[in-house]
């Protein structure tokens, strides 16, 4: 970790993709995500078996380092439900749209490893969501892992982060005196969309 750069990450992660500041402020204090030395954002893959690194300046660089082991966001004890997404800012995207279930992102893991995740999720009675990118590909992930339905974003958007970012730009009400971050979605629920 590199403490110096977190500003510059934290900055990019709230402003340029719309998250959470409260929420980005927790998961760097459990340690989930930190800067590195070259400014990436960096997402603690399983139990740190590995990271997922998003760069944050003008060069779009992403990437896996160490095991491609699924990033997590623990959710409500009493819903049975998991959504899995391709990337972990879709994965907190969709907890801070209002996905109240625990949210899997694969993060670059194959079909089949994405499959026997699921499965072991299914054994333990949750219900399985592919929360993928709106293209083949994250339909096609889906289907690898046997998802009882994919749930898409709205708006046609392209992945969670990309209709988070469009809620967040939409100009505030004439009688809001200042842009708030998006509320999130409480009435959100895998099979009503």
């Amino acid at each position: 970790p590199s403490p110096q750069n977190w500003p510059k990450v934290r900055s990019y992660l709230t402003i340029t993709r719309a998250l959470a500041g409260d929420l980005i402020d927790k998961l760097h204090r459990i340690g989930k995500v930190y800067a590195d030395k070259f400014s990436n954002a960096v997402f603690v893959l399983g139990a740190n078996e590995g990271v997922a690194l998003r760069g944050t300046g003008d060069t779009k660089f992403h990437g896996v380092r160490g095991a491609k082991a699924p990033f997590t966001l623990a959710g409500d004890l009493k819903i049975k439900e998991v959504a899995f997404t391709e990337s972990c800012i879709d994965a907190i995207s969709l907890r801070q749209i209002g996905f109240d279930g625990e949210i899997v992102a694969t993060s670059g893991q194959s079909g089949k490893s994405a499959r026997e995740l699921a499965d072991a999720y299914r054994l333990g009675g949750f219900e399985i969501f592919g929360a993928f990118d709106n293209d083949k590909v994250g339909q096609q992930m889906a289907v690898a892992i046997a998802a009882a339905s994919q749930i898409e974003p709205k708006g046609g958007a392209k992945d969670w982060n990309a209709e988070l970012v469009a809620r967040a730009s939409k100009p505030p009400s004439p009688i809001s005196p200042k842009p708030q971050a998006p509320e999130p979605d409480r009435s959100f629920r895998p099979g009503g969309r």
